[in-house]
């Protein structure tokens, strides 16, 4: 059994904690089975407290056969200090063959060197998520034992999302399941604002490019909305939900006829354009009776509206439909002319035949 210096010993308290004091301080103490180095209440298994750096030191023996200087398991783990740099390293327990996996540098840059960069374990040793570099040093992150989840391309910053080839463009969305590929939900009950946007910076009007599309992936696209505005489908097909049941108060619609020949149809093109239209002019139907068919809200226009106030628009689906009333309208008339003509063709007829007869007579 070692030798105990007790003049190195400071003092012994009736309940077992002892001061040591090598260096005539008196701040050395276990108390509690707490070892306090630096503090006489030490609150920890270990506390060390020091007013100048390092803290701790823990230095290599020169010529010793092993390279751990701290093991944390006990097992094959280290970490290490020097120049500035925090560094671990996985080997053999012994320390003589270990690599360096994680780095934390002098400004605060983390690297890792090999294999899975984060890998989540669960309390039961199931992968959960990872991150990692992979083909070509593409940043990956993975979920479910590390199953790719998403991918950012290094050459080119594209993101795939249940993708490995992110190639279609800089954001590619992939899903195998039965689910939206994207969901986008604003969750804020005041929103005024918008919803999704997709914006280019390039100025034509002429069909030179898509804003959105729909396609049938390798088949055939069925839906664009034009540089210009234009929406165009393959089929001519708009349509709207009309099931009665989700209706009620249900009545026919009133005569039509008078605000439809109220309608001034225009020839025109948008200032700053060439592109002819025809169309109805909003402020004219307001002035005519027809205000419900017009909105009006805030419209981003940088050559025409640049201070953004708001701008008229025009329900031309529901003037389709009073076009349509008014229609209907017509051909009731044209029926009853019709009809009109061939009785009176056939009285024609007849008093043509008396007048011949009475000539004949």
């Amino acid at each position: 059994m070692s030798e105990v210096k007790t003049d190195k010993i400071s003092s012994v308290s009736t309940n077992g904690d002892i001061t040591l004091d090598p260096d005539g301080t008196g701040d050395t103490i276990i108390a509690s089975g707490n070892l306090g180095v630096g503090t006489t209440s030490p609150d920890h298994t270990l506390t060390v407290s020091a007013s100048s750096s390092p803290v701790i030191e823990i230095e290599q023996i020169s010529g010793g056969p092993y390279k751990t200087n701290i093991v944390l398991n006990g097992n094959d783990t280290e970490f290490r200090g020097s120049s500035g740099n925090i560094e671990f390293y996985t080997g053999n327990n012994d320390g003589a063959s270990s690599t360096e996996r994680m780095r934390i540098d002098s400004n605060g840059t983390v690297t890792f060197t090999e294999g899975d960069a984060i890998t989540v374990i669960d309390r039961v040793g199931t992968n959960v998520a990872g991150i990692k570099t992979g083909s070509g040093d593409d940043f990956c992150v993975g979920t479910d034992a590390y199953t790719q989840a998403i991918r950012i391309k290094n050459s080119t910053g594209h993101v795939g999302i249940g993708t490995t080839d992110p190639s279609n463009g800089h954001l590619s969305v992939k899903t195998e399941q039965n689910e939206n590929a994207v969901f986008v939900h604003n969750n804020a009950s005041s929103m005024t604002s918008t919803s999704l946007q997709v914006s280019t910076s390039r100025n034509t009007t002429n069909s030179t490019y898509e804003h959105f599309a729909c396609s049938i992936h390798g088949v055939a696209t069925k839906m664009l909305v034009r540089d210009s505005g234009n929406l165009q489908n393959s089929n001519n097909s708009y349509g709207s939900l009309s099931d009665q049941r989700m209706k009620e108060n249900i009545v026919d619609a009133a005569s039509q006829w008078d605000d439809i020949k109220a309608l001034q149809v225009r020839k025109y093109n948008r200032i700053g354009e060439t592109q002819k239209e025809l169309g109805v002019i909003a402020q004219e139907l307001e002035a005519s009776g027809m205000g419900g068919l017009v909105e009006e809200g805030a419209w981003y226009d940088v050559a025409n509206n640049p201070n953004e106030e708001t701008r008229k628009s025009v329900k031309y689906s529901i003037l389709y439909m009073k076009a349509v009333k008014a229609l209907q309208e017509a051909m009731t008339r044209i029926e009853t002319l019709e009809t009109q003509n061939t009785t009176q063709a056939t009285q024609i007829a007849d008093l043509i035949t008396r007048v011949t007869a009475l000539e004949d007579a």
